[in-house]
């Protein structure tokens, strides 16, 4: 079952954002999805807990091992097939991920917007990390720690960690800095999604309104229909993506 990290060292890029929208529009299409807010902001965690979803405040329920946490999963989450745990304990971090990977389709972590040792061990036990990039030249250079970060990380391990860049907060014309970062990137080789995830009023409305794209009446927020198909297109990339690293893979 995949394991995905949606991880910049750099706040502001769209990272609660991006795991929003893929882990809301994964669910929407059926798949069970378990987030995991390691931030200390707890956007993902607190949206699912405004809205009555079945959530898990992991500092009340110690682990010993990953029997413990599926345990837990099992009397506190019960069949819910969309549920959100929050966790800043770095040493039972494991047992909840492999937990919910045994019982998830998805399992999405969302680290903090720093290179901590959360976001380390996330993107070490990650079947594909996200890098989300603002089209902007300081973004860019955070973008490139990232990706020293994971290949780092990925040396330790002695096997390369898949990720992806992701450009979000694009508007509907490509600016200079955008077209220059692209180049660079390309330049470097490093892998990108085809599809961006857009500047989107209906993004933003997710938060504030605790619901998902397609629980948000078209008529109270602009675009809703681009939004949508934004998302749609994205998470339909993203299931290729993870076909494709596990066909390499095996």
């Amino acid at each position: 079952m995949p394991i995905i990290s949606v991880f910049n060292p750099k706040g502001g890029s769209g990272k609660s954002t991006t795991s929003l929208v893929i882990a809301s529009e994964l669910a929407t299409i059926g798949a069970q999805v378990a987030m995991i807010d390691g931030d200390p902001n707890t956007n993902l965690y607190r949206w699912a807990e405004k809205r009555g979803m079945p959530v898990i405040d992991t500092r009340f329920h110690p682990t010993e091992n990953v029997r413990d946490a599926s345990t837990l999963l099992d009397t506190q989450l019960g069949e819910a097939k969309f549920v959100a745990l929050k966790n800043s304990d770095v040493s039972e971090l494991p047992n909840w991920i492999d937990a919910c990977d045994g019982r998830y389709a998805f399992t999405l972590l969302d680290p903090e917007g720093t290179a901590n040792d959360w976001a380390s061990l996330a993107v070490t036990m990650s079947d594909l990390v996200i890098v989300p990039l603002r089209p902007a030249p300081m973004d860019a250079d955070q973008m490139l720690r990232a990706v020293k970060l994971i290949e780092a990380q990925g040396r330790a391990l002695r096997r390369p960690i898949p990720f992806r860049l992701l450009f979000t907060c694009n508007g509907a014309v490509v600016t200079r800095d955008e077209r220059q970062i692209r180049e660079f990137v390309a330049g470097k080789g490093h892998p990108v999604f085809k599809t961006s995830l857009y500047e989107r009023a209906a993004y933003r409305a997710m938060f504030s309104r605790r619901e998902t794209l397609s629980e948000i009446p078209g008529t109270e927020v602009s675009n809703i229909g681009a939004a949508r198909r934004n998302a749609a297109e994205l998470v339909g990339e993203l299931i290729e993506t993870l076909k494709t690293i596990q066909e390499v893979a095996a």
